[in-house]
């Protein structure tokens, strides 16, 4: 559960950015990338801890 209300912050926090800014940076979309990297890091530890579900 931890796991999942980061992701909504780091998301939150993403899009606070692009707001302000008023558009998408490269700076940005390394950060989406990286949410990405880390939500399969995430994904695949919850099959290993739930493997039966």
């Amino acid at each position: 559960m931890r796991d999942h209300d980061l992701f909504r912050q780091i998301v939150s926090y993403i899009k606070e950015q692009i707001n302000e800014q008023n558009k998408v940076t490269e700076e940005n979309i390394q950060e989406l990338y990286s949410l990405l990297v880390i939500n399969d890091f995430h994904h695949k530890g919850e099959e290993n801890t739930f493997p039966n579900q």
